[in-house]
């Protein structure tokens, strides 16, 4: 793929202000491994398979105007900040050990109906990261190839739902809507660093959301992460989170929290599942009125009884390190 991309995000690091040259992949390659055997030619076949799929990045990190323009952006809560040439470098060079990163940037034809396309939007870490430094120049400017791999991250919460959920009355403008259950308090039988968060949605017509992960003491929920704003598109829609956040084994009780300007039923459609169809996955599932969009999360989660829903868990997730 060529430097047509208009926009490349890994976790929280994002290629805002100047584009990869070349994006190679999504690559697939068949391969056998063979346990090799003394004086004899070849080896007895242990593995047969396709490697995980892999991409390899090729770009600079350089401002566009010398010296007076950002060469990348980094996540920081619920804020974007630029980032010069070397804090660019820094920042890639200190996520190559951060586990499973989001990799997300959207296809060349980059709108359909006016909503963006993704072309990838998968969990992958770096493989290997190299910097070239160029002589000469007056400013810094950084050529880099950057070898990603696909990841499989720990998810937490409702996934695999068919169902989708549009509640008559009530929507999600003006709420904090939380859901939690069991798969969700996976969570706290073992310290995760939990790096992004996510929900899927159908149905899509319109409206941003964001999302938060509280912790859950008896009726009030402390605020642990949260994430910027985004457009919602069809499919799985990630919140990288920055800083990630490290949970506690056995602490309390974990709710997973999202919210949006969508002002009307049918703007979009997240899927959900009854409790009753699964008793396995029982779900608490709640709001808290009077919350306007554009502010950050409360610091705390007072959740009512949600009628429209009782007993109901929409597909959110955690994504965790390891």
């Amino acid at each position: 793929m060529s430097s047509q991309i208009i926009d490349v995000r890994l976790g929280p690091f994002r290629f805002s202000t100047y584009n990869p040259q070349v994006i190679a992949g999504p690559n697939r390659e068949a391969y056998i491994v063979t346990h090799q055997v003394p004086g004899k030619e070849g080896g007895i076949v242990e593995y047969l398979g396709l490697a995980p799929k892999d991409y390899t990045i090729r770009g600079f990190l350089t401002p566009r105007q010398i010296l007076t323009d950002a060469s990348a952006s980094i996540l920081s809560g619920v804020a974007v900040v630029n980032l010069t040439s070397d804090d660019a470098k820094d920042a890639l060079i200190g996520l190559q050990g951060s586990g499973a990163l989001l990799l997300k940037f959207e296809s060349t034809y980059s709108n359909y109906s006016g909503y963006p396309v993704l072309f990838e939007n998968d969990f992958f870490f770096i493989r290997n990261l190299n910097f070239g430094l160029e002589a000469g120049k007056i400013y810094p400017y950084y050529p880099y190839t950057l070898g990603l791999q696909r990841a499989t991250p720990r998810l937490f919460g409702f996934s695999g739902i068919t169902a989708d959920w549009n509640p008559t009355g009530m929507y999600f403008s003006g709420y904090i809507i939380g859901v939690t259950n069991n798969l969700i308090d996976n969570l706290k039988t073992s310290g995760n660093t939990v790096n992004s968060l996510g929900f899927y949605a159908s149905a899509i017509n319109s409206g941003n959301a964001k999302m938060a992960l509280y912790r859950q003491v008896g009726a009030t929920g402390s605020l642990l992460v949260e994430t910027a704003s985004q457009a919602v598109h069809s499919g799985w829609n990630w919140f990288p989170v920055n800083p990630s956040h490290q949970t506690s084994a056995g602490v309390s009780n974990y709710t997973l929290c999202i919210k949006s300007d969508a002002a009307g039923v049918g703007a979009w459609t997240v899927r959900g599942r009854d409790s009753s169809v699964d008793a396995n996955n029982a779900n608490t599932q709640s709001y808290q009125s009077g919350v306007s969009y554009g502010p950050a999360f409360p610091s705390t989660f007072q959740p009512g009884t949600f009628a429209s829903a009782s007993g109901f868990g929409m597909s959110l997730q955690m994504v965790a390190s390891q």
